[in-house]
């Protein structure tokens, strides 16, 4: 992936918020029916079909103290 050009895409997407805007940008390259669950100690576990270059996202929040 071509960080700058994907950071550009969100950017410039019209989506309300962050993570439409990421979904947008990856839709045509993203991975259908994903399974998410909370692992132990904070992880993040999915669960995807096989499938030929295709791109899983998550957005994680990070609650900064």
């Amino acid at each position: 992936l071509d960080y700058n050009a994907v950071n550009t895409s969100i950017n410039q997407s019209t989506q309300a918020d962050y993570a439409a805007k990421v979904n947008e940008v990856f839709a045509s390259k993203a991975a259908k029916n994903v399974a998410y669950s909370a692992g132990v100690n904070g992880s993040l576990l999915f669960r995807a079909p096989p499938a030929n270059d295709n791109i899983i996202t998550s957005i994680v929040e990070i609650d900064k103290q």
